[in-house]
């Protein structure tokens, strides 16, 4: 329940974001379907896993970055950590680094689309490739 609560409040806060940027930081040109969002966050190697491939249809890739395009921030180190905040738990992210180095961590770069989308995210904020 408490999870579940935790959710709807980072999603509103996202929501709040949006609506006073007015959609200012994304660039769209097509319509996404949103019938089928990725559940966030991943609280597990396995999770993580099934998200690339999740990831490796192109649609899909699409449909996550359209998703956690709508987070806005300041700078890109803000939307990176509020990205990897979204699609990580707390838990789960303590047991990941991006090389994997130190008390036999998971390599973030070994999820090359997990990593891909956080690029692209970013690329796609106007602000950010102005």
């Amino acid at each position: 329940m408490l999870r579940q609560l935790l959710k709807i409040q980072r999603s509103q806060v996202d929501i709040l974001d949006q609506l006073t940027r007015s959609g200012a930081n994304f660039q769209n040109s097509n319509p996404i379907d949103y019938s089928t969002p990725p559940t966030f966050p991943l609280d597990s190697i396995v999770e993580i896993r099934g998200f690339e491939v999740f990831l490796q249809t192109e649609t899909d890739f699409d449909l996550a970055v359209s998703n956690l395009a709508l987070i806005g921030r300041l700078t890109i180190t803000e939307v990176v950590r509020k990205i990897l905040r979204r699609i990580l738990s707390p838990s789960f992210a303590c047991q990941v680094s991006y090389s994997g180095k130190g008390s036999n961590k998971l390599a973030f770069k070994d999820f090359p689309q997990v990593h891909r989308l956080v690029f692209e995210t970013v690329r796609n904020h106007t602000k950010f490739n102005e």
